[in-house]
């Protein structure tokens, strides 16, 4: 009989949660065929009348079974309220019956875990894991079935399985933009928040003793050199590597995009300034010298070799180059993840959430692919900054300033981001007390040879670059006015911008978390992404909506977003043997799901 209470008590807050959202007509911003749509998160089984009370009767059963097994006070009222949820169904108060409901699968769990503590959250938690991986599977069941049958439009009725999926993440989306505007302020915050400590001794300043601590310890075992669940590294780094490239042919497959539309507005821009810069120059040198002045010139130079040698036309080559661009990405993120902590979970998660999640989405919808190439460089010269710092390697510096110039010929913005992080972080280390000055002078020199070359570049040669392209942000794009409108700009950059693909709530989430469990650990080479995070601030803040996606676009939010979810899996694996491992499973298929809703949704 417990089994069957800890089986129905998610079932029941799992549906009824459902049935809430559909019957009080709540809708939500999701992407249909390219746009960003509002959209009646209606989930509706049969009809709604036997939906409704066929979750009253599970609250029934539940409750009956609670009443025979302890003949309290509490189980009582739970039957009452059960008849109550029954009795509003047959009269068609389908909200009032599914709010009790959920009222009565949130009491019968709190009564059976912290009452009588038969039942552990835990097991509670691990069949709503089970049923989520249940969901998920049928989304990409869907999903599935709908590229082997034809390309049917996969949002009409009835609800097929995944738009089931998507209803179910995309109920939190309200949330978006809230949390990533906490995430974004979080350094701040918990800086302004620290003085504020509870009274010594006192039950809140137990509990909050016990999870600083919990989060200083699942820090410990991340820098331990970790290797567990091992088959699941393998599935998230090789999926990382795949699972994009695939998605690029994906894109111009006669199923998905039967007109071969371009998809991505930044790759038109590319094709036709190089087929300008073809035709106008009269020479190799008058070619290259053209692409040098401009602000990118390295995805230019490599679009255009790549198209000179292969005999492929500008369009072809710049359509397939996140072939070439995704798993240069990934590598560079496994490193700099590795060099952060040397649990391997947390390195292939990071790739696997980067390459599935909103970056991907996003830049794939505005073939972002200069921005693609400077952040994949950008991240491997701070990973060997890092590393040089460890190791007090001249050479290791020399080669980190070297990627970090190739960042900045491939686009300013992430070199820009890297260099004000940088320079934040040293400032940071240079008014601490026991400050290592060996550390010190590295990023120093780092930092000073990388402006006197961005200096050279824009200001004796007089070409586009780093600083010219910010000094343009600044005097055009940033104002107070901006800030004003903050919330409406931010709600419609979530929403609509590149399809909408920063809208994906769990992301954020655990951002935030990870970004708490970072602040708990006081090292540098975590300085310099809490900074990096600082440095887009006030572009987040004062920017338009196109700026404030740029932001999120060169922000290392899956190195946070890994770690939240890494604090979760250590903090399930305590109470449950099994929870981490359905844990992993529905995140793999959380993320796999948004990279196909996507994909498939991105051509006309």
């Amino acid at each position: 009989m417990k089994k069957i209470i800890e089986v129905l008590c998610p079932i029941l807050i799992l549906s009824s949660y459902l049935k809430i959202i559909s019957s009080i007509g709540a809708a939500s911003i999701f992407m249909i065929r390219r746009w960003s749509m509002l959209k009646p998160l209606s989930i509706v089984f049969v009809d709604e009348f036997i939906d409704c009370l066929a979750v009253a009767f599970i609250a029934f059963i539940l409750s009956i079974l609670v009443a025979y097994k302890h003949r309290t006070f509490p189980s009582f009222l739970f039957i009452f309220l059960s008849i109550l949820s029954i009795a509003s169904s047959i009269l068609t108060f389908y909200q009032y019956s599914m709010s009790l409901s959920l009222i009565l699968g949130f009491l019968v769990s709190i009564y059976m875990t912290l009452v009588k503590r038969e039942i552990t959250l835990a097991l509670i938690f691990r069949w709503l894991l089970v049923l989520l991986i249940i969901l998920e599977v049928l989304g990409f069941s869907g999903w599935l079935l709908y590229l082997l049958h034809g390309g049917v439009n996969p949002y009409t009725e009835p609800i097929p399985l995944q738009d089931l999926e998507a209803k179910i993440v995309y109920s939190l989306s309200p949330l978006t933009p809230v949390i990533m505007t906490i995430f974004m302020l979080s350094t701040f915050l918990i800086v302004v928040t620290k003085p504020l400590k509870p009274i010594e001794e006192s039950r809140p300043a137990e509990q909050l003793g016990r999870v600083k601590a919990f989060l200083e310890d699942v820090a410990e075992k991340m820098n331990e050199n970790a290797d567990r669940y091992y088959p699941w590294n393998l599935v998230l780094l090789s999926s990382s590597l795949i699972l994009p490239v695939l998605a690029v042919f994906l894109l111009y497959s006669p199923i998905v995009n039967p007109s071969n539309m371009t998809v991505g507005v930044d790759i038109v821009y590319y094709v036709n300034y190089l087929n300008q810069v073809r035709d106008s120059s009269e020479n190799s040198l008058e070619i290259l010298s053209n692409m040098l002045s401009r602000d990118r010139p390295l995805t230019l130079l490599i679009i255009y070799s790549i198209s000179i040698l292969s005999s492929l036309d500008f369009k072809t080559v710049s359509i397939y180059l996140p072939v070439i661009l995704s798993p240069l990405l990934i590598f560079s993120i496994y490193y700099l993840a590795s060099r952060l902590f040397k649990d391997k979970l947390y390195s292939s998660l990071t790739c696997f959430l980067t390459a599935t999640g909103p970056f991907t989405t996003a830049s794939l919808y505005g073939g972002f692919l200069a921005n693609w190439l400077g952040l994949s460089l950008a991240y491997l010269s701070l990973a060997i900054l890092i590393k040089s710092t460890e190791q007090n390697s001249v050479r290791l510096l020399t080669a980190s300033i070297l990627l970090s110039i190739l960042s900045h010929l491939a686009h300013p913005v992430p070199w820009n981001f890297l260099i004000l992080a940088t320079i934040l972080a040293a400032a940071l280390l240079a008014f601490r007390r026991h400050n290592d000055r060996r550390i010190l002078k590295l990023i120093v020199t780092f930092i000073v040879v990388n402006i006197l070359y961005d200096f050279l570049k824009t200001r004796v040669l007089s070409f586009s670059g780093a600083t010219v392209v910010a000094q343009s942000i600044i005097s055009t794009e940033l104002s107070i006015n901006n800030m004003v409108n903050f919330w409406p700009i931010n709600v419609f950059m979530t929403y609509f911008h590149v399809g909408g693909a920063f809208n994906f709530p769990p992301t954020y989430f655990s951002a935030l978390i990870g970004m708490i469990l970072f602040s708990l650990v006081k090292q540098f080479k975590l300085d310099i992404l809490k900074m990096w995070v600082v440095a887009g601030l006030p572009l987040y803040l004062l920017g338009p909506d196109y700026v404030q996606a740029r932001t999120l676009q060169n922000i290392p939010v899956d190195l946070f977003a890994s770690a939240g979810f890494l604090v979760i899996s250590d903090y399930l694996s305590v109470r449950d043997k099994f929870s981490p491992i359905f844990f992993i499973v529905f995140i793999y298929l959380l993320y796999l799901n948004n990279l196909l809703r996507f994909t498939v949704n991105l051509p006309f």
